[in-house]
């Protein structure tokens, strides 16, 4: 076997897949301002194809050289000639696009055109530095002629060839899936490299739909986003009718959580059917409005919050990855002029459930290792896509995560629901809610800089506006819970004993017990890649992904949404690595 050419195989397709998407960044900013729905398709179309490859190569480990997964795979090894053929056609088709754009140029651009990214690979010899920077360029040529593509022909003119291009490519994609699907595949990499879930752009979602015929999962992310666009841009015009009358509600005495204020009864339909519900009470108190409101706006901010929110969570099952209740509305009770409880009423699977705090505090022997890494997978996986649909929650901690009985009392671990979504906002700065409130058990979950009352504005009180990396501590608080099968109460609690904490709650002293001691423990108990995860949420270590910020494209280079790199990394270093559990689990 030639093992030099089969680094250089790599190597090559290892720089054309994020060239290939520096390219479409490009084609993406011509597109957004120029062009109809078609267009936008196409576009939209284009984008899946470049995020499937992207993340057939992520989960090959191409970036990691010999150190990659595929080193070590027989079938790779063994395919490697059609490996590399297919690499050279996806470069070959780009390349038709390239010459495309040469025939609209002026004479004096044409005139030296770049050389074909496909010669330059075919003159790759052993892989010196000189040729892989010789490839770079020819690939980068490719992409810098075709961006003039659409401007200069026009896409009128070249729809169809356009659209045979990305029919080609696709087809070429999939053989590349059949040929060597990607180890412990989970549809989630995909729409995790999709930036366009980023998009805050009401005709871009509706390209995703329309292009995701075939993908239910991108088509509800983009839906479920797209929904929350609207309710923002004209509330009262998109909120569905969710107010329910609370007379049909029938609690079951004795369950209500004092704590969580949330309890189990039953609700009757208008058609008589009986549903087991569960109910999230929320009390608005005209004692606590904020500075600005009267009594009355108050209230009607609060149920028009509610009415919204209840409206989003009636679409929440489009996306079943996200884990959470299939909502049926809301019901308010006056209790005085100055207070009213609405409710969120959401079907129960059954008539039982524990929260995960209840199972951390159970018998640690009752459950086998493989177990909790399910919870762990699951519980971060479906965090993840509540930010791929523009959500934040703003309360991820153990009490929220709820798991239902079956009618033997039994518990599928990698099926949670997260609950608790009265503080929860879109994905946006400077959206409003309500501060969440200043609970010391709560803010064992929260990061130093979202302390007590974290703000949705950068101005208010001088506090960090509250983001997904956030979030992504609340879950590392949870991994750490799980890997040492004890409560973030119980911890705290005991870094008291041990003086590790102070009597009055220090967010800065439990953050630095639980890196500087607990931490550590979970190489032991739960291996290095599970450790080095849980690291990445409670330090924030994303690298150098947060040093993009901006979405603006920059001589041909995307500079990436803070929260779209920060996504990646989460599904990279968190979420993948601890996917695979003691017993190879995948989804």
């Amino acid at each position: 076997m030639d093992v030099a050419g089969l680094v250089v195989g790599v190597a090559s397709l290892a720089v054309t897949v994020p060239d290939w998407l520096k390219g479409y960044y490009v084609v993406e900013k011509v597109f957004r301002g120029s062009f109809g729905p078609e267009a936008k398709l196409f576009l939209a179309q284009l984008k899946m194809q470049c995020a499937t490859l992207e993340s057939w190569s992520e989960a090959w480990d191409w970036d990691k050289g010999c150190a990659g997964i595929y080193w070590a795979d027989w079938n790779f090894r063994k395919n490697e000639d059609l490996v590399v053929a297919y690499r050279t056609l996806i470069t070959e088709r780009l390349d038709e696009l390239r010459k495309k754009s040469c025939e609209n140029l002026s004479v004096a651009e044409t005139a030296n055109p770049h050389e074909s990214a496909v010669a330059s690979i075919g003159n790759i010899a052993p892989p010196m530095q000189s040729n892989i920077e010789r490839l770079e360029e020819g690939v980068q040529g490719v992409h810098r002629n075709a961006t003039t593509t659409l401007q200069s022909a026009g896409w009128a003119n070249n729809e169809e060839y356009f659209n045979k291009v990305l029919k080609n490519i696709k087809s070429m994609i999939d053989d590349i899936y059949k040929l060597l699907p990607p180890p412990n595949h989970d549809t989630v990499a995909a729409h995790v490299c999709n930036s366009q879930l980023a998009s805050s752009s009401i005709a871009e979602l509706n390209a995703i739909v329309s292009a995701a015929e075939d993908g239910p999962m991108l088509q509800g992310l983009a839906h479920l986003k797209l929904k929350m666009l609207q309710l923002t841009q004209s509330a009262k015009d998109n909120i569905a009718e969710v107010m329910l009358r609370d007379r049909m509600l029938r609690e079951t005495e004795s369950t209500t959580d004092e704590r969580t204020n949330r309890c189990l009864g039953t609700f009757r339909q208008a058609d008589t059917t009986k549903d087991d519900v569960l109910v999230e009470w929320k009390l608005a108190d005209s004692s606590r409005i904020p500075p600005g409101h009267a009594n009355t706006s108050f209230h009607d901010m609060v149920k028009s919050r509610f009415q919204s929110l209840a409206s989003l969570l009636k679409e929440s099952p489009k996306v079943p990855d996200i884990r959470i209740l299939e909502c049926l509305g809301v019901v308010m009770r006056d209790l005085t002029d100055d207070e009213i409880h609405y409710g969120l009423v959401s079907r129960a699977p059954s008539t039982r459930y524990k929260t995960l705090k209840d199972i951390l505090s159970g018998p640690p022997d009752d459950m086998a290792l493989d177990d909790w890494f399910a919870i762990a997978h699951s519980i971060a996986r479906a965090v993840l896509c509540i930010h791929l649909s523009g959500w934040l929650h703003k309360g991820i901690r153990s009490e929220n995560i709820l798991y239902f009985l079956d009618n033997e009392g039994k518990i599928s671990y990698n099926k949670p629901y997260i609950a608790g979504f009265e503080y929860s906002r879109q994905a946006l700065k400077y959206t409003h809610t309500e501060s969440v409130c200043d609970d010391m058990e709560a803010n064992l979950y929260r990061h130093i800089e979202v302390q007590g009352v974290p703000s949705d504005s950068a101005t208010a009180n001088n506090k960090v506006p509250f983001s997904s990396k956030h979030e992504i501590f609340s879950v590392g608080v949870i991994l750490l819970e799980l890997g040492l099968q004890r409560s973030a109460i119980d911890i705290y609690k005991d870094a008291k004993r041990s003086g590790g904490c102070p009597e009055r709650h220090s967010a800065t002293a439990f953050s630095d017990w639980i890196v500087e001691k607990e931490l550590p423990k979970l190489g032991r108990l739960r291996g290095k890649g599970y450790l080095e995860a849980t690291k990445v949420c409670l330090k924030l270590d994303f690298g150098n992904s947060t040093q993009a910020v901006s979405s603006e494209v920059v001589d041909g280079e995307l500079l990436q949404n803070e929260a779209e790199v920060i996504q990646k990394s989460f599904w990279r270093d968190v979420v993948r690595p601890i996917s695979g559990g003691v017993g190879g689990l995948s989804e």
